[in-house]
């Protein structure tokens, strides 16, 4: 289904059918817009281009599609604060595991400066769940 979403946005009424704009590209992924950009910026997007000096950047769908294969859940990333939530443990836990090397493709997002979020992805945080002792409740 989200293959079939992603070539009905493709052929959307842009410019060049086979780009999408920042927006069209977080709201497909269901992450924010800057979160896209840095991606792009990043190389995650390899052939994200910007056409002219001051212009959006325009992301081909073929990016985005080898994306979502390589990351097949489309959940994006989540905050410490989801995974606090999620693994019912304080936050400033989770940051310390993942400075441990729990998660270990937790990431800054922010352009990786000091007071950057982090992102740890949901794959990391089933496999943490999956090497944990099961406990009888």
């Amino acid at each position: 289904m989200r293959v079939m979403r992603l070539y009905v946005l493709a052929m959307s009424n842009d410019v060049n059918a086979g780009d999408g704009t920042v927006k069209q590209v977080a709201e497909f992924l269901g992450i924010h817009p800057e979160a896209v950009r840095i991606m792009a910026r990043s190389g995650q997007f390899p052939h994200a281009y910007m056409p002219g000096q001051g212009a959006r950047i325009k992301i081909p769908w073929t990016d985005v599609e080898g994306y979502c294969e390589t990351h097949p859940t489309g959940e994006g990333d989540a905050t410490v604060n989801q995974v606090a939530a999620f693994l019912n443990h304080h936050p400033e836990s989770i940051r310390i595991m993942a400075r441990s090397g729990a998660f270990p493709n937790a990431y800054k997002a922010g352009m990786g400066r000091k007071n950057s979020p982090l992102r740890i992805p949901w794959a990391d945080v089933d496999r943490y769940r999956q090497l944990q002792p099961r406990v009888n409740r």
